[in-house]
């Protein structure tokens, strides 16, 4: 009971300190905790397409580890599920060769086909433009209310001045440094 009320105890404060302040003069809750040099994630709005992704990605000369969180729905048939993993995996951009693979299933909502792929080294504009060709090829579309987490490289000692410009944009949900935080278990 303690941890809770400690929690909504941090959550409140944390929505008092960030309403009254600026992005720049912003108290920051995480500072006591150490964060991964270079990287910056954060999220756009929901509604923002892959398109506009790879356009805001190309303005900046970062690396982009990864962009995940995209929901695509298929119109194939469903017995093409297979088929559409398979062609995913086959390419380099589209796993990482070791532990993430294109996953898949069948929704029960709707019973389409529905794939979250993570998108890795998407700076390279060649791969771009094979996964624009590739929605078209396996007719994906992006569910409604889909959003896009992209991992960002940096310069190191400047990821608070790039988290807050990126907090700054329109589409952007949200904008973070990668903390390291430790995990209290419950007894």
């Amino acid at each position: 009971m303690y941890s809770i009320r400690r929690f909504l105890i941090f959550v409140m404060s944390g929505l008092v300190m960030f309403s009254c302040s600026s992005l720049e003069d912003e108290v920051d809750p995480m500072a006591e905790y150490d964060f991964e040099p270079g990287k910056i994630i954060l999220q756009t709005k929901p509604d923002f397409s892959i398109q506009q992704v790879f356009n805001f990605i190309n303005t900046y000369d970062f690396e982009v580890l990864r962009i995940w969180h995209g929901v695509y729905t298929s119109g194939l048939p469903n017995d093409s599920l297979q088929y559409i993993l398979d062609y995913f995996n086959a390419k380099s951009y589209t796993n990482d060769g070791q532990t993430w693979f294109s996953r898949g299933e069948i929704s029960r909502v709707n019973h389409r086909i529905v794939i979250r792929p993570r998108l890795f080294n998407m700076m390279n504009r060649e791969y771009q433009q094979d996964w624009l060709e590739t929605m078209e090829y396996l007719l994906l579309h992006a569910s409604k209310g889909s959003h896009y987490t992209i991992t960002f490289l940096v310069p190191e000692g400047q990821e608070k001045h790039w988290r807050n410009h990126f907090r700054r944009l329109l589409f952007v949900e949200w904008a973070e440094l990668n903390h390291h935080v430790p995990i209290t278990h419950w007894p």
